[in-house]
């Protein structure tokens, strides 16, 4: 399934889409409920196995996704990154101009102040070379 980054959005298919039935009818694939946890301020949806996972706040409004290889392909800036190497990556991201900071824990890379976070967790093995295996993105609330 295919993701593009919107600044307005988070996601360009949640274009003025945020409460719970809107974005499951957005992704339009069977989901699964988690329940609340103690680190989280509403149940959360597992979309598809392993598409997406969106998070809602406690107006069961979404807050933020997380997209997984290899079921899901995310767009920045015409770039797909889901499954790419972290170099290739950083390169792409440099070459556009678009700073980003590194993961404390090495685990990845981040950009937009921190509402686009891509998480390699090989990296500390594989450096450069790690694989880009899932994205999250912070979904800003709707301006009313």
């Amino acid at each position: 399934m295919l993701f593009k980054y919107s600044d307005s959005d988070g996601v360009d298919i949640f274009f003025g889409v945020r409460n719970r039935g809107d974005v499951r009818r957005a992704i339009g694939v069977e989901c699964r409920v988690f329940p609340r946890t103690e680190f989280s301020d509403n149940s959360t949806d597992a979309f598809g196995g392993s598409i997406a996972k969106v998070w809602y706040d406690a107006d069961d409004n979404a807050c933020g996704i997380q997209l997984y290889y290899p079921a899901a392909e995310f767009y920045f800036s015409e770039k797909q990154f889901l499954g790419v190497g972290l170099g290739e990556a950083e390169l792409f991201l440099s070459d556009q101009g678009v700073a980003f900071d590194c993961e404390d824990d090495n685990t990845g890379i981040s950009i937009k102040g921190g509402a686009v976070r891509f998480y390699a967790p090989n990296a500390d093995e594989l450096g450069n070379a790690a694989i880009i295996e899932a994205v999250y993105v912070e979904i800003p609330r709707l301006e009313h």
